[in-house]
C-alpha cells in the first residue's frame, strides 16, 4: 500500500504562517513571548558576538531553558566549551553577508560533536543548531534597520524533521532523516523549500510552519492521518481547524 505524502503549495504554506502569526498575536503575552523579549534583552551586542566559555555558558542557559532542550548543567557547561573553541567559525558565518559551502563545511564538525553525559556520549545536535540560528536571528534584529525577526541558517527539530520526510517531492530534495541530522544538508534542503516557497533567505518562517504542521499531526492525543491534512487542505478546511487545534 503506497503511503500517504504531504501535499503543500504556497498559498497554504502562506496561510499557515499567517495562521501562526495570528494565534501568536492571540496569546497575550504567553512564556514564549517572554523568552523571545529575554533573548532580546540579554543576548545583544556586545555579548550576541562573544562565544568565549562564559558567554557561551550564558546564553546557552538560556537557550537551553527557554526551547526545553533539557541538557543537565554539567552537560550544558561541556557544550560551552566545545562551543568556544568553534567561536571563531561561529561569527565567520554568523557576520557573512550570504551563507556559503564552505562555512556551512567547517561548522559540520561542530553541530557533529559529543560531549560525556554519564556513562555515554551525547550529541546536541539539534540544540547547536539553535544557538547558530537564534544568533542569526538576534544579529538581525539588533543591526538591521527594520528590526527583522528571520534567520538564515536552519533548526533541526524532530516534528520538523517528520514533515520534511513525508513531503510529495522528498525524493527531489534528498529529504532523509540522516541527511537532515548533517547540517550541510540541513541547510540545502530547507532553503530549497525557502525558495520553492517564495521566502528566499528567511529560514525561520519555514521552520514555524512545518512545526504548526507537525504540532497538529502528532503532536497532541487526537492525532491526525497525513491523508487527512491533504483532504482538509483540498477542502479549504485546514487553516480553520488547525488554528481551533493548535489554540487549544
Amino acid at each position: 500500500m503506497k503511503r500517504e505524502s504531504l501535499k503543500l503549495n504556497t498559498k497554504t504554506f502562506n496561510s499557515i504562517l499567517e495562521m501562526r502569526e495570528r494565534l501568536a498575536q492571540k496569546s497575550n503575552l504567553n512564556r514564549y513571548d517572554y523568552d523571545e523579549r529575554l533573548l532580546k534583552e540579554y543576548i545583544k551586542p556586545p555579548l550576541l558576538e562573544n562565544h568565549n566559555l562564559e558567554s557561551a555558558y550564558f546564553k546557552a542557559t538560556l537557550i537551553n531553558s527557554f526551547y526545553s532542550t533539557r541538557m543537565g548543567a554539567e552537560t550544558l557547561f561541556k557544550v560551552a566549551k566545545k562551543i568556544e573553541i568553534y567561536k571563531d567559525k561561529i561569527n565567520d558565518i554568523l557576520f557573512s553577508r550570504h551563507v556559503v559551502q564552505e562555512q556551512l563545511n567547517s561548522l559540520n564538525p561542530f553541530t557533529e560533536i559529543k560531549v560525556e553525559r554519564g556513562e555515554d556520549s551525547y550529541g546536541p545536535y539539534s540544540f547547536l543548531t539553535k544557538y547558530l540560528a537564534i544568533h542569526d536571528r538576534l544579529l538581525c534584529y539588533h543591526h538591521s534597520q527594520h528590526k527583522q525577526e528571520y534567520s538564515r541558517l536552519p533548526i533541526y527539530d524532530q516534528l520538523v524533521s517528520r514533515c520534511i520526510v513525508n513531503l510529495e517531492n522528498k525524493k527531489q530534495l534528498e529529504a532523509t532523516h540522516n541527511n537532515l541530522r548533517n547540517y550541510q544538508n540541513l541547510y540545502r534542503i530547507i532553503s530549497q523549500i525557502a525558495q520553492m516557497m517564495n521566502y528566499g533567505d528567511n529560514l525561520t518562517s519555514v521552520d514555524n510552519v512545518f512545526w504548526a504542521i507537525g504540532k497538529y499531526l502528532w503532536g497532541n492525543n487526537k492525532a491526525k492521518s497525513i491523508k487527512e491534512f491533504n483532504e482538509e487542505a483540498m477542502a479549504g478546511k485546514i487553516i480553520k481547524n488547525m488554528e481551533e487545534s493548535l489554540s487549544l
